[in-house]
């Protein structure tokens, strides 16, 4: 009986590791559709798609775990940052020149330095570039750091940590963008807490993970509750990733009622997850600096985007025939 749980186990991992890039590309969608509703303000529903970030961040810390144990620290480090500095560096560069010919933004060498290295998020020369991709490089750099503290006690602890600093701590007197990466710490966490869970899978193991994501989404529903009940206020960044577990589920389930194609394409953009989302962060910025307003503002963002993600897919099958 033991070893047909511990199979069903296996199964269950191996599913969720073939599933990977397909639940990276619909936490894609998710943001995407996000930041259509900050450009438009339409569908309630988007208004929470930054629930995406949740999944992806957790998806990320599950998946660096398999390049940590291929690699050396120096050489893990190495290529994390290749894989997603040459890109930034680029985007960072054009959103520079953006700010100073539309934006009316003075530079010098220092501000253009702390824009390119992500120095720009800690307000130390330079202007806001990305919150996400510089909160990647934090969890990248202290991923040898954070990995051999990891167990089901500590991330326990560390939920408990978060949710009375966002509970009690008056959050106002932070950045939003700081709230952003520091809300987003335990899902990151969690999904090195699944990778060890499930090396090598066990039916103990999992059932274990199982109880504590379910603490993790009622602990979400309590801390809602409180917000509805005007007892206290919980930022929704926190809140949302309370719930990211679902939102994982829901989509491995909703898998089997698409069709194939949709099935690629979103493994698509699970795998170009970063030029996709540099290209929509870039719309972003320039619709900001150009001054659009809607309606006209939802159909360039709509348009940019389509044309963009156009191309982007050309270039993905193109290398892979290659």
């Amino acid at each position: 009986m033991c070893e047909k749980y511990n199979s069903s186990a296996v199964k269950c991992i191996d599913s969720f590791n073939k599933n990977r890039s397909f639940l990276m590309g619909v936490s894609m969608l998710a943001v995407l559709l996000f930041h259509a509703y900050i450009a438009w303000g339409g569908l309630f529903i988007f208004k929470y798609g930054f629930i995406g970030v949740d999944s992806f961040l957790f998806l990320s810390g599950y998946g660096l775990c398999f390049s940590y144990k291929k690699n050396s620290i120096w050489s893990f480090w190495l290529r994390r940052l290749k894989r997603i500095m040459p890109k930034y560096i680029v985007y960072a560069i054009v959103a520079t020149i953006l700010g100073v010919t539309l934006g009316n933004k003075n530079i010098s060498i220092w501000d253009l330095f702390c824009n390119i290295t992500t120095l720009s998020y800690y307000n130390i020369g330079g202007w806001f570039i990305d919150w996400y991709l510089a909160a990647l490089v934090i969890f990248y750099l202290s991923f040898p750091l954070i990995y051999p503290l990891v167990s089901f006690r500590t991330f326990i602890v560390l939920l408990i940590s978060a949710s009375l600093f966002f509970t009690f701590y008056n959050i106002s007197e932070i950045e939003w963008k700081y709230i952003c990466f520091l809300a987003r710490i335990p899902v990151f966490y969690l999904g090195i807490v699944m990778y060890k869970s499930s090396t090598p899978p066990t039916y103990n193991s999992l059932r274990n993970f199982s109880w504590l994501i379910t603490v993790m989404v009622c602990l979400g529903i309590f801390l809602l509750l409180m917000n509805i009940l005007n007892i206290f206020y919980v930022t929704s960044f926190f809140l949302t990733s309370l719930y990211m577990p679902v939102f994982i589920i829901i989509c491995w389930w909703l898998k089997k009622f698409l069709t194939i194609k949709i099935v690629h394409f979103l493994e698509f953009m699970g795998a170009e997850s970063l030029m996709i989302y540099l290209a929509n962060v870039f719309t972003q910025l320039f619709l900001d600096l150009v001054h659009v307003h809607n309606p006209y503002r939802l159909m360039i963002y709509i348009f940019l985007n389509v044309v963009f993600i156009g191309i982007i897919y050309k270039f993905h099958f193109k290398r892979r025939k290659t």
